[in-house]
């Protein structure tokens, strides 16, 4: 009895052209095939450097790594037809695509799959922040960054996802963004660093505290759009901050109060991006 297994393969129903010249083989076992004249015009990289060649009666089939869903996709965009929408693939299909079109190189997919991956960001802001960074998407990097910079991710665990060039950086980001609120609470540090000796310029200890208590929660917000929505309220309110009710010098505490905010507001403002990070720019 022979130990030979035969492995079982389909032709794609859409993908099937008689006068076909190349194909294609998917990891799941469906064939496609294909036109070279199409492969070489609409790709940079295909089929890959690392996709083996098996023999077949009819001709050589190249080996791929991805699904036929995926590969199905891609090759509508190397034809010259009207390309999908992709507006309804959800985000691991349209992440596993899009990681597929930079391997390949497919041009006239790239700019779709940027548009559609944009809105997964809140929700998958780290495999975003990774794609942008491996196939260089700074506006992905970027705004995937701002969202992770709220997210209060333990440091230790977050750096194992980045690739080797993106964790220095990604350090000094996330001490960057701690630096925003602890130079509000240095500020009142310096305040009680003054002493007993100059109670016109200090607020008191119980207000200093609550002020200490504002910062603390608005390093705890867990998105960049409801901390800067918390921060203008602040200062559009700060007349209402709720200091203590036997503090001696309430306009001070009150003063105390909106300088620590302006200084947050401040470094948010400020906050460089993380591709400036990425290429050196930013000094520690």
């Amino acid at each position: 009895m022979s130990d030979l297994t035969v492995e079982v393969t389909t032709t794609h129903e859409k993908f099937n052209a008689g006068d076909a010249d190349v194909i294609i083989q998917s990891s799941d076992g469906v064939q496609f095939h294909l036109h070279r004249r199409y492969l070489e015009a609409y790709t940079g990289a295909f089929p890959g450097l690392d996709a083996p060649f098996t023999s077949d009666t009819l001709a050589d089939v190249t080996c791929l790594t991805e699904s036929a869903e995926i590969l199905e996709i891609l090759f509508e965009f190397v034809y010259p037809r009207r390309h999908p929408n992709l507006e309804d693939l959800e985000f691991k299909t349209l992440a596993l695509l899009a990681e597929a079109v930079e391997k390949y190189e497919v041009f006239s997919a790239m700019t779709i799959c940027e548009l559609r991956l944009k809105p997964f960001i809140p929700t998958y802001a780290t495999e975003i922040l990774v794609h942008g960074i491996k196939h260089d998407y700074p506006k992905f990097v970027n705004e995937a960054a701002l969202h992770l910079s709220r997210m209060r991710l333990p440091l230790h665990k977050f750096l194992g996802n980045l690739p080797g060039n993106a964790i220095f950086p990604w350090v000094h980001y996330h001490e960057a963004w701690k630096d925003v609120f602890e130079a509000g609470i240095r500020s009142i540090r310096l305040d009680e660093s003054q002493g007993p000796g100059v109670p016109s310029d200090t607020a008191c200890e119980k207000c200093r505290g609550l002020i200490l208590a504002l910062i603390f929660k608005l390093e705890r917000v867990s998105s960049l759009s409801l901390l800067v929505q918390q921060l203008d309220s602040s200062t559009e309110h700060i007349k209402n901050f709720p200091i203590c009710k036997n503090c001696p010098h309430p306009k001070t505490a009150i003063n105390s109060a909106d300088r620590v905010i302006k200084i947050c507001k401040k470094g948010v403002h400020e906050m460089r991006p993380f591709t400036d990070f990425m290429l050196g720019k930013v000094l520690e």
